[in-house]
């Protein structure tokens, strides 16, 4: 995560997820915090009161900021085949997420806590899904997909492989025996023809 970095704020916010995404919750202690952001805890209490208005605070930032990061992933050339918008959207979402993965990984596992939770997961799941639903009904609409295929299912679905598929990689070290292009190009087609035999 690299942004510019303007007032003292958004120094202490800055800094607070540059530990997070280091460490988790019990990395971003206020003193880390401070020296981090190269201020004084007092000025980080005279800002935002208390540790959990900080990680509030934060958790609103990195959202602000991986949201609008978001934006790119879904700028697709509609006239080009299904297929291979499907892969340029599947790449780019999982370079997105792969760039800022700790922090991906903190709002899954600290769904429980204050910092990076539910929210910002549930907001960064949802303009993905709701991408993907509004590119694939262009689609539809230009007769590349059946009418008869529910595309808020096929989204999810989508969205849910490259998300279980980066978990497996990134959490749990599963190594693909293919390359995540072949992976991504396995999946199309599985996805375009089916499992029933031919």
């Amino acid at each position: 995560m690299e942004i510019e970095i303007k007032d003292t704020e958004t120094k202490i916010l800055y800094a607070t997820i540059k530990l997070l995404e280091e460490g988790g919750v019990n990395n971003a202690t206020t003193r880390k915090i401070a020296d981090k952001a190269n201020v004084s805890e007092v000025t980080i209490f005279r800002k935002f009161k208390n540790k959990d208005n900080l990680l509030n605070e934060a958790s609103k930032f990195y959202s602000e900021y991986f949201l609008n990061k978001l934006d790119y992933v879904f700028e697709v050339d509609e006239n080009e085949d299904i297929v291979s918008i499907l892969k340029s959207v599947w790449n780019n979402i999982l370079y997105v997420f792969e760039d800022d993965f700790n922090l991906i990984r903190i709002s899954i596992e600290d769904i429980r806590a204050v910092s990076l939770g539910d929210p910002t997961f549930k907001k960064i799941s949802e303009k993905v899904i709701n991408n993907l639903i509004s590119i694939l009904k262009n689609q539809m609409d230009k007769g590349k997909i059946s009418k008869e295929v529910n595309i808020e299912i096929l989204s999810l679905d989508i969205y849910s492989m490259i998300i279980q598929s980066l978990l497996l990689w990134k959490i749990y070290g599963y190594t693909p025996s293919k390359s995540v292009n072949e992976e991504v190009d396995n999946f199309i087609e599985i996805l375009l023809d089916g499992i029933a035999p031919k």
